[in-house]
Formats: structure tokens, C-alpha cells, sequence
């Protein structure tokens, strides 16, 4: 029974790194073998219950980010640095106060580059150590590893037995980095618990109602997409855009009063944190992915099995994702006019042609829920 200590970023079911992380150790639990234990640096997210219910021991210990957002300010990004820098302290002596009940584990599991708490427990231990890296940084999330990112990339493998990454492009962002072969390195798709969904629904297509969800972030593309609609709307385009996500924080203020001023209240709703969108996805024959680099793609997979259309831009994993034409569409990453053509090209479309490869696509997103994650997983900790 190998015992294995994982390591969350934060105690929210709503983040896709820990609901991601969630649906692993469910299927570690599965296959047996493993006594899983979890670290969280706050008491306050709801995912907790769900540990709670599936009988997981845990522990909480203040830890925290050690990346900064970059903004154009100097005085904002120095007070921002500051603070990374002070967390990093925080997280390293919280770590050695750890150590000694880290050492009663096989393996340290850490879930994303965002924390270092999983590093300094394994430098402390001499624990094996897993790193599971789920994002690029600066290209998709605006964010800066404090110590700077090609050092932090040394330390991520100098500091793992074996390396996760999410998608192939991810891995080869960080072979690129550490500039050695791919031996620990492994890419490996997310298991992703989907909820029960209709597959015979069946959707119109002489309007384009477009649905994006996750975080409100420049790297996320709402922005581009509320330029897109606009200028659909003057070559008569039908199209509207609904935005699920946290509306309160500064980006997102900053894209309401971009839609007022553009005057696209009837186009552009927020719609706020959401925990139906299960449900929500029905009203909306289109999800529409725009993000600047994204990793995966958790929500493309979700949007797919809930028999949705998919557009995605072609950066990141996208294109590992949607192929064009046949699980979804493909345009030009920045590209209002490749945008539209797209719009134009499935209003030219007959809606059995189009519902055909929204079908597609929800078959195409049944493969992730095959716990291939967790086998291939639990093959790399058992080799450790």
C-alpha cells in the first residue's frame, strides 16, 4: 500500500486544477493500492466537504502562491513581488514545521506550479516527489514564478522524480525550459467526471448564441471575443455572448464598462459565478474558447459532452482538442476576421450537418472519462 501525500493549490471545487486533481484521486481510489492523504493551505473552499465525504484524511497548513500577476504598474507590480516574496518565506518555514509528518508518506504529489509547499516538503524528506504541472504561467494565466521563471524551471526538475503535464504542448514548454530529454517528463490527458448529459439535444443554428466559461482574464479572451461580437454585429452577424465567471474583480469591471461604452448591453451579458452550468449549457447552442494558451481545455470537454458546438481558437491544446470540422471549429488565435468567417461558415451549414459534429465531439469527450488518467498515474508511483 503505497501512502501518498497530495498537495492542493487551494481548497476551491470551482478551480479546475483541484477539480482535476479531485477526479484523480478518485480514480486512484478506484484502483486501489494507495492510501491518499491531501494538504490544503486554507479551511475556507468548499472542495473539503468532498474530501470529508470520501472519507480522505487531511490537513491544513499555510502555504501559499509564490507567483505574482504582472501589471503595467511599477509601484503595483513591485507591491505584488513583495508579497510573493513574503509568501515563498511563509511557505518554505511552514514546510519544514511539516516535515516530519511528510515523512511518513511514499510519495509527495503536488498539484500545479503554482505552489512550492510539495518542493520544499521533497528537499526537507528526500520524499519522492511528483509534480503535476498544469498551466504555462505569463502566456496563459499573466502570472511570474517570484524566483524568476527559468530558474523555476530548473528547481522543477531538479526538484521531481517525475514531471505531469496536461497536454503535449505544455511538455514541450517545459523541455524546452529544462533543455533535457523527456525521460521524466510525461504528458497525461485529465480524467474528467462528467455529469449525466442529453445527448439527443438538438439545437438551431440561424443565430449564434455563444457561451464562455472559467476565469475573467485577459489570458482568457473575453476581451477579444466582446470585439469579435462587435464587429459580427456590423456585418449583421447574429451573435450574442454570455460570460460565466467571478464578474466582481478588476479585469472583469474593466470589460463591463468596455461593453457599455461600445454599447453592447443587448450582445454581452455577465452572468457571474455559476454552479448550474450543466444546466446553463442547454440555452447556448455554442461554447467558445478564446484563451491565449490553454493547457488543456477541462471546460472544452465538459461544453463537448454537453452536446454544445465548440469553436476554439488554435493555440495551446486547442488544436489537441477540436478538430476542425469534425468535433467542433478552428479559427486563427487573434483573429477577428478568421472568427467571423467561422460564424459565417456554420450559419451557411445545415443544422443536421452541424448538431452531426456536436455529436462528434460529445462521443470525441467520453474518452477522458475512462480513468486513463489515474492508471497511468499510479503506474508512475509505483515505479518510484
Amino acid at each position: 500500500m503505497k501512502k501518498v501525500l497530495v498537495i492542493f493549490h487551494d481548497s476551491h471545487r470551482l478551480s479546475g486544477a483541484s477539480a482535476s486533481m479531485l477526479d484523480l484521486i478518485d480514480s486512484l481510489s478506484d484502483l486501489g493500492g494507495f492510501s491518499i492523504s491531501v494538504v490544503f493551505p486554507n479551511d475556507n473552499g468548499t472542495i473539503i466537504k468532498d474530501i470529508v465525504n470520501r472519507n480522505i484524511n487531511y490537513y491544513v497548513v499555510p502555504y501559499h502562491s509564490c507567483r505574482y500577476l504582472i501589471h503595467s504598474g511599477l509601484f503595483k507590480k513591485a507591491h505584488l513581488a513583495t508579497k510573493a516574496i513574503a509568501k515563498l518565506v511563509l511557505s518554505f518555514f511552514s514546510a519544514y514545521r511539516f516535515r516530519k509528518v511528510a515523512l511518513n508518506y511514499d510519495c509527495i504529489y503536488s498539484n500545479t506550479s503554482d505552489i512550492y509547499f510539495g518542493m520544499f516538503l521533497h528537499q526537507f524528506t528526500s520524499v519522492k516527489h511528483i509534480w503535476h504541472v498544469r498551466e504555462f504561467g505569463i502566456i496563459d494565466q499573466d502570472s511570474r514564478h517570484i524566483i524568476g521563471d527559468d530558474f523555476f524551471y530548473r528547481l522543477l526538475y531538479r526538484n521531481s522524480n517525475q514531471i505531469v503535464t496536461i497536454s503535449d504542448v505544455l511538455k514541450r514548454h517545459i523541455l524546452r525550459k529544462v533543455k533535457d530529454n523527456d525521460s521524466k517528463v510525461h504528458r497525461i490527458y485529465d480524467d474528467v467526471s462528467l455529469p449525466p448529459s442529453d445527448k439527443g439535444i438538438f439545437h438551431k443554428f440561424d443565430s449564434l448564441n455563444l457561451l464562455i466559461v472559467g476565469s475573467i482574464s485577459a489570458g482568457k479572451g473575453q476581451e477579444f471575443l466582446i470585439d469579435g461580437v462587435k464587429a459580427a454585429l456590423h456585418c449583421n452577424i447574429p451573435v450574442e455572448l454570455s460570460i460565466v465567471g467571478d464578474d466582481k474583480k478588476e479585469h472583469a469591471l474593466y470589460l463591463k464598462e468596455k461593453v457599455a461604452k461600445l454599447n453592447l448591453q443587448n450582445s454581452v451579458k455577465f452572468l457571474g459565478f455559476r454552479d448550474d452550468v450543466g444546466n446553463l449549457r442547454k440555452s447556448y447552442n455554442i461554447a467558445i474558447i478564446a484563451s491565449r494558451a490553454e493547457a488543456f481545455g477541462r471546460v472544452t470537454i465538459e461544453a463537448m459532452n454537453a452536446n454544445q458546438l465548440v469553436i476554439a481558437n488554435d493555440s495551446g491544446a486547442n488544436v489537441e482538442l477540436v478538430k476542425d470540422g469534425v468535433t467542433g471549429f478552428l479559427f486563427e488565435s487573434n483573429n477577428i476576421d478568421s472568427l467571423l468567417n467561422t460564424f459565417k461558415r456554420i450559419l451557411s451549414m445545415d443544422d443536421d450537418l452541424i448538431n452531426d459534429i456536436a455529436v462528434s465531439g460529445r462521443n470525441y469527450s467520453l474518452r477522458y472519462t475512462s480513468s486513463q488518467c489515474g492508471q497511468q498515474i499510479s503506474k508512475l508511483i509505483d515505479k518510484l
